[in-house]
């Protein structure tokens, strides 16, 4: 992974300064190596840090095209060989061949309508000198970022807001529209929590010219149910492949491959099959699996156990060449690691109480020589999807006699009529009577529980109408259209600034198979009966599955655990400090207005006992209290107040 920047001011005052310190700021991403290249009115600009076996040799900006083409990219290129073999590559010129050098070659030969080829992550800027053209583009799921701030006549990009922050031209100023945004947990629609900061949106090219600036899709997602294999066995054949093929890809490393391990099924799925490949290479393989402190007796809400250890163990103990670590939190607290995530993300940390044992985990692989660490973040949209939306989607289009079935099988394995009627009713229910239903039996959702947003701050901010504009719904009612829900899901999550700023803080690459572009648009456009059929849910993946996960796993989905379930004791350790820091915001004009900060106070002064894993105590103090701090935190930094 790399950092990349660049500048054109329309004018054509020179940029070499500006780049420059563009570059600087941005040499916490890449210290393996960086340069600069400007032209009059026009620079770029690289950071490096080697990761892939080809980057040693990388030197960016790159030069191509006689001289016409000069390119700076963050670039890892999952489909080489169906690249190099497009463009008449042999193999031997191939192997060493820097990723941004097949890149250059492959815009060379087809221009834009080369990007929609690339598989993989990728971020990048492209000067065409005989144009006089600027483009820039960023993968289609987003793996990796690319910020933009453009003024009238200057136009400049960057891997993180902090390149950007480095001209005299874009003050650092927040955005109280992007806080409420970034607050209540919606999606951000390109924007960031930085006033005349966007972001370029996932599978987008720009392209700027003639002082005009045109941002347009180069990837569309698949269609719902418009792949029809012609029976099961074909689409597990298809879907093992891909799976296989996505982790493969993802081993392309300097150092050695670790892997998230919980006790479910996505990052289970994936550690088995890195092991597997690994094995077959007779390389090995460390999965890491947070548990809980010794001895602790504490029980998960909703029938989740606490100890994720025995399940992942089971994965573990299938594959001879898997060394399995267990991650404890010690005396760290959620607060312990803000500053850094603030400094190296750009933003304020959504989960402390879980960045703890993230942090742990990088930080132990890296001791290791641990350089890329496996995940399964998107698996529940993609790989592990559950089909569920399913029954109400054969309710609503008529389909009785199909939907019957499916509801008495799902009867049978759930062992009760609920799942049944909640997946038929509930997504289909008319508004009023789902937040009804929810506020008089549930409980679960009113976001000024689960979140430290100021109701009169979100009332001026008319809440829900940024939520419509989002397309999420604050109510959280079912979703009736499986697919919609996934793309939802999946526009939601951006965790370009968090694998960069991983990669910064500890060394360490967090890559996703389940983010694979082609698993996303082969689960996309499966029907909904691949995957919920005969009662049971994620069905492709359970069969694709079988022999390479414990039939335990195979047979209930995985062990739903609850991650760091003695978070509560990491944040009572800090309630004195949570309790200063608390003060510190009541100083600060736009805290004060964001945060509801006499509730923050209050939850501090009545700090519970016991019952921490109910609803609305988690809602409270893991959720509301931690992420309330962590955003506070971030306003004060950037107010210029006390670091």
């Amino acid at each position: 992974m790399s950092a990349v920047s660049a500048i054109w001011r329309f004018d054509g005052r020179p940029v070499g300064d500006d780049i420059q310190r563009m570059t600087s700021a941005l040499r916490m991403y890449g210290p393996d190596g960086s340069d600069v290249w400007s032209e009059g009115g026009v620079g770029l600009g690289h950071c490096r840090m080697n990761l892939l076996p080809e980057d040693r040799g990388d030197r960016q900006p790159r030069t191509g095209g006689d001289g016409t083409l000069v390119l700076s990219a963050a670039v890892r290129l999952d489909n080489r060989e169906e690249l190099a073999h497009a463009l008449g590559l042999e193999a031997a010129r191939l192997r060493g061949m820097a990723d941004s050098d097949l890149l250059l070659r492959a815009l060379e030969a087809w221009g834009e309508d080369g990007i929609p080829r690339l598989m993989g992550a990728f971020a990048f800027a492209l000067w065409d000198r005989r144009l006089n053209r600027l483009i820039c583009a960023r993968d289609a799921l987003g793996e990796y970022g690319l910020f933009l701030h453009q003024s009238g006549g200057m136009l400049a990009v960057a891997s993180m807001p902090k390149g950007l922050h480095a001209l005299e031209d874009v003050p650092r100023r927040l955005s109280e529209r992007q806080i409420a945004r970034g607050l209540l947990l919606l999606p951000g629609q390109g924007e960031t929590l930085f006033e005349d900061i966007t972001t370029l949106p996932p599978g987008h090219v720009l392209v700027a010219a003639d002082g005009r600036v045109d941002i347009r899709s180069f990837w569309s997602p698949p269609a719902a149910d418009s792949l029809q294999p012609a029976s099961e066995a074909e689409a597990v054949e298809a879907f093992q492949e891909l799976l296989d093929e996505s982790v493969r890809c993802r081993l392309r490393s300097v150092g050695d491959i670790g892997s998230h391990l919980s006790s479910g099924m996505d990052s289970g799925v994936v550690t088995a099959v890195a092991a597997r490949l690994l094995g077959a290479a007779n390389r090995r393989l460390t999965a890491f699996t947070s548990v809980p402190r010794e001895g602790y007796e504490g029980r998960g809400p909703f029938g989740r156990h606490g100890d994720e250890g025995p399940g992942a163990r089971a994965v573990a103990a299938m594959y001879p060449n898997i060394d399995h670590r267990f991650i404890r939190l010690g005396d760290r607290t959620p607060l312990d690691g803000l500053d850094r995530g603030i400094q190296t993300f750009d933003r304020p940390p959504t989960n402390p109480c879980n960045m703890i044992w993230a942090d742990e985990i990088s930080r132990q692989a890296r001791d290791s020589g641990i350089r890329v660490m496996l995940t399964g973040q998107m698996g529940n949209m993609t790989i592990s999807y559950s089909g569920r939306p399913y029954i109400s989607e054969l309710l609503r289009g008529g389909h009785f006699l199909t939907w019957a079935r499916e509801c008495w099988h799902l009867v049978r394995r759930k062992r009760g009529y609920r799942p049944a009627i909640s997946a038929s009713v509930f997504p289909l229910l008319p508004a009023p009577l789902w937040r009804l239903y929810d506020r008089s039996f549930r409980r679960l959702q009113d976001p000024f529980g689960y979140t430290a947003i100021s109701p009169a701050f979100a009332e001026d901010m008319n809440y829900r109408e940024l939520a419509a504009e989002s397309g999420w719904n604050l109510d959280y009612q079912p979703w009736a259209d499986g697919h919609a829900m996934r793309l939802a899901v999946i526009n939601r999550i951006d965790l370009a600034s968090h694998h960069l700023g991983m990669l910064a803080g500890f060394g360490v690459e967090h890559r996703d198979p389940t983010q694979d572009r082609r698993i996303v648009e082969f689960c996309l456009a499966l029907p909904g009966r691949f995957f919920l059929h005969r009662g049971i849910e994620a069905r492709l993946l359970k069969l694709a599955m079988r022999g390479r996960l414990p039939e335990g796993h195979l047979r209930s989905g995985g062990y739903k655990g609850y991650q760091a379930i003695d978070w509560h004791e990491a944040l009572t350790r800090s309630r004195t400090e949570i309790a200063e820091e608390i003060e510190r915001l009541e100083a600060s004009p736009m805290a004060r207005r964001c945060l509801d900060l006499p509730r923050l106070r209050r939850l501090v002064d009545d700090w519970p006992t016991g019952d921490w894993h109910s609803p609305r105590v988690t809602q409270s103090y893991r959720l509301a209290l931690s992420r309330g701090l962590a955003m506070g935190r971030f306003i004060r930094r950037m107010e210029g107040g006390n670091q």
